[in-house]
């Protein structure tokens, strides 16, 4: 505007030096006098000459310059665009999205891991939507039109911009490492769940083991009962039939036992009859002796009853010594019986406690028979439980298996989360960087002693001082109560 001022005074002055001129001529002044006005004319018009191009020279400079400040300015947006493009665009955002998702599809929804990884996936993650730039930031055409006698509201713009890209670049790192920490806090709950996953693994192998020599020993235990079993049924068998031998025994034994005691009674009687035989004989030998008494007092005449007489006398004697022949006989015999008597009724005796004892052994050849059926049930049933046991151990195996590879592609997930984080957190810091070199750029724009210098200088004085802020170690992982 200066330079603009000062050509129109020039051409001003000029146009009053040549009125001058014509003035002088009309005037009747002297050829000196005309010449000297004319040289101071033409002397103006030379100045004036001058001053316009140095004006067009200046325009064309201030061009230049308009020029490559609205280039600088240009390149400067473009980068920061492509900037803020490169980490909207980063598949870092949709991939930890999509995997907190995965992680949340393989979480039991009403386990405590699944409470607390749930902080995990519910961390707070600003959109897309969130870091697309203000609808009155700066376009291209709007960079064209920069070309105005002040770049103030340019400048303005400009720091609005910068100022909220490095906003949503500190807020970018830190949320980036937030989830770092969260990832970290996750990583640690699913090592605390392996660990006691692999406990439990290693005390279902017990349990295993146990259960397979459990198995073993209730086969041999098993083999053994049966072996009882059926020695038990042999014993059994022979006790019942010992039992039915005791009992024909002991009815022999009582039958023989009556049979002596009507012998001991018939041997009785005989000896009775000897007596009296004994005392018939003696009364014929009596009788034969009075005869042959008689038979001598006769004489001849009793000769032949003295025969007769001697004859039963004789045959008296021999009946006496028959008879007690028979007597010693009947007393052997009645010895004999009374012996066989008393061993008979030890015998039935033997036979009677036999019988018993068979009984006794027979009642406790059942029990044990019925123990044995028992404790063979029971062998049973718990072969039963420990095959199903043992089933039950397979399936709790391969279910753990599962939660095995279940926690190993989680853990996948969150390395991969990590590695996304870290790839975030360079973005972040890089958008951060972009906001003050734009500030820097935006420094070098502005005249000295403006304003908005001081004010550009001290935000760049705040963005060092400033920083995200590191999360807290949390130690939630510590109270998860694992299976």
């Amino acid at each position: 505007m200066k330079t603009a001022n000062t050509s129109l005074i020039t051409i001003g002055s000029s146009i009053v030096i040549l009125l001058l001129i014509v003035i002088s001529s009309h005037a009747g002044l002297s050829g000196g006098a005309i010449l000297a006005a004319a040289c101071v004319a033409i002397f103006g018009l030379a100045i004036v000459i001058f001053n316009w191009l140095k004006q067009k020279e200046n325009e064309k400079a201030d061009q230049q310059d308009n020029q490559e400040q609205q280039e600088n300015l240009q390149v400067c947006v473009q980068s920061m665009h492509q900037g803020l493009q490169q980490i909207l665009s980063n598949p870092t955002f949709q991939s930890i999205h999509e995997n907190c998702i995965q992680i949340k599809e393989h979480l039991p929804q009403d386990s405590v891991q699944a409470e607390q990884l749930q902080k995990i996936i519910n961390s707070t993650f600003l959109t897309i939507n969130d870091f697309k730039l203000p609808e009155a930031k700066v376009e291209e055409q709007e960079v064209e039109n920069i070309a105005e006698p002040t770049y103030s509201e340019v400048i303005d713009i400009f720091y609005d911009q910068g100022g909220f890209v490095h906003e949503k670049g500190e807020t970018l790192l830190r949320d980036f490492l937030d989830t770092n920490q969260q990832t970290k806090l996750g990583k640690r709950t699913i090592s605390g769940i392996k660990a006691a996953a692999d406990e439990s693994s290693e005390r279902m192998q017990g349990l295993s083991t146990n259960s397979s020599e459990i198995s073993i020993n209730i086969s041999t235990v098993s083999s053994a009962v049966e072996q009882l079993s059926s020695s038990l049924n042999g014993i059994s068998s022979n006790t019942q039939q010992a039992l039915k031998l005791s009992s024909e025994a002991d009815y022999s034994a009582s039958e023989t036992l009556i049979t002596m005691k009507e012998l001991s009674t018939m041997a009785d009687q005989i000896d009775g009859i000897v007596r009296l035989i004994d005392h018939i004989a003696k009364q014929t030998n009596m009788l034969a002796l009075n005869a042959t008494i008689e038979a001598a007092n006769a004489g001849d005449a009793g000769k032949g009853f003295s025969v007769v007489a001697s004859e039963v006398k004789t045959l008296s004697q021999q009946t006496t010594q028959a008879n007690n022949d028979i007597a010693l006989a009947m007393e052997k015999v009645q010895s004999g019986i009374a012996r066989a008597l008393e061993h008979t009724e030890k015998v039935n005796k033997i036979i009677t406690n036999v019988a018993k004892i068979n009984s006794s052994i027979d009642d406790s050849v059942q029990s044990e028979s019925l123990a044995a059926k028992e404790v063979e049930q029971s062998v049973l049933l718990i072969a039963q439980a420990s095959q199903q046991s043992a089933g039950n151990i397979g399936y709790a195996s391969e279910n753990l298996n599962a939660v095995f590879k279940s926690l190993d592609q989680m853990e996948g997930f969150f390395n991969q989360i990590a590695s996304n984080s870290d790839t975030g957190q360079e973005s972040s810091r890089g958008l951060v960087q972009q906001g003050k070199d734009l500030y820097t750029s935006l420094l070098g724009y502005c005249p000295a002693g403006d304003p908005m210098a001081q004010k550009i200088q001290d935000q760049l004085g705040a963005m060092e001082n400033q920083g995200p802020e590191q999360p807290e170690e949390s130690d939630d992982c510590d109270s998860i109560e694992f299976f």
